[in-house]
């Protein structure tokens, strides 16, 4: 069966006042916790940011729909993810430059992936 895929502006946000009233609370924990601890700053205005974001998506997309585009993200990031531990496995791996940190440790550096060198 195939299903149109709805489009964002064609579609109603609907978001419930009790979800307002919860990522408010939560903005205001982030700001205070920020005020007291180290003042505001950049992880406090991701934070603040990320949680305005959630409220979006779950007020515009179904739990099926949101279900479906998370399976498929961590389907290609798990897959991107072994073949580069493939890679790593290998001779190939002698390829990509290596970095040696402070601690001595090498490390490989590829496009996608770094990684301890064995």
């Amino acid at each position: 069966m195939i299903r149109n895929k709805r489009n964002i502006s064609e579609s109603t946000v609907s978001v419930s006042r009790g979800k307002i009233a919860l990522v408010c609370y939560l903005i205001a924990v982030i700001l205070i916790t920020g005020i007291f601890r180290t003042g505001l700053s950049g992880i406090a205005t991701k934070q603040i940011l990320i949680t305005i974001l959630a409220l979006l998506i779950t007020g515009v997309y179904s739990w099926d729909e949101f279900r479906q585009a998370f399976v498929k993200a961590m389907t290609v990031i798990s897959v991107l993810s072994l073949v580069g531990l493939i890679i790593i496995q290998t001779p190939f791996a002698n390829r990509f430059p290596t970095i040696v940190n402070y601690n001595n440790q090498t490390f490989l550096s590829g496009i996608f992936f770094s990684a301890l060198k064995y």
